[in-house]
């Protein structure tokens, strides 16, 4: 039922009263294709590096078995040096305490594991260790160097087929963001099947975005086209 929840959530107001940014398009995106991967019986954890206060880990939620878990990192305005501050102004005063309370509105009953501190901590991969995520959503840092390393990460953790959804693809004011996930397109460590205004999503092995292209074009109604990328054809959501 992913995807009824997931308009209930926005069809009651719930989506609109989590501060945050994330487009009904994208919205619609998490879950059909959270859906779809309950539906077809993928397995693993889902992942989410940068929730500011839970509106789209909300989202996430919706598409958890009941042995499955939902991993968010983020700082929430932890001092991280190892940060560089490119866009981060917007997240000062964040505090985990206000994102937990948001998502327990939402799941009373299944907390996320919450991992307070950066994408880029040493340690953290290591405690994803014997955990694999069929579902990966990058939204934290927007440094060159720190989103190459969170696609790193998701990588080396990503289930067979996993989809990761990159976000800021192409924002004008996060040029760092653009350029680390353009270079992983093109050095072959990310395989784009879909993109819409805000968010790419792509798979890390280019067989899984052969089978992840067509099954986006059956379950979203909102194309408007495709174009040929990097060898890859890429079909676009409204």
């Amino acid at each position: 039922m992913t995807l009824t929840d997931v308009k209930f959530y926005h069809d009651t107001g719930g989506f609109d009263s989590i501060p945050g940014w994330m487009h009904y398009s994208d919205l619609m995106t998490f879950g059909k294709i959270l859906e779809y991967q309950l539906r077809e019986g993928f397995q693993g954890d889902l992942l989410e590096i940068g929730c500011y206060q839970g509106k789209s880990a909300i989202a996430m939620g919706y598409g958890l078995r009941k042995d499955e878990a939902l991993h968010v990192v983020d700082v929430f305005g932890e001092h991280a040096p190892e940060i560089p501050t490119e866009g981060m102004e917007a997240y000062q005063g964040l505090g985990v305490e206000s994102f937990e309370a948001n998502y327990r509105r939402f799941h009373p009953d299944d907390p996320p594991v919450t991992h307070v501190c950066a994408s880029t901590a040493q340690g953290l991969r290591e405690s994803f260790a014997g955990r694999e995520f069929r579902f990966i959503h990058i939204d934290g840092g927007h440094a060159y160097d720190v989103v190459a390393k969170d696609i790193s990460l998701a990588a080396s953790v990503a289930a067979d087929s996993a989809v990761v959804a990159l976000d800021d693809y192409r924002t004008a004011h996060t040029p760092g963001t653009a350029a680390a996930i353009w270079a992983a397109v093109a050095h072959g460590e990310l395989f784009p099947f879909a993109l819409t205004e805000v968010k790419m999503y792509a798979t890390t092995e280019r067989d899984a975005q052969i089978f992840w292209r067509d099954a986006i074009v059956r379950m979203a109604t909102e194309i408007y086209g495709d174009y040929d990328l990097h060898g890859l054809n890429v079909v676009r959501i409204r």
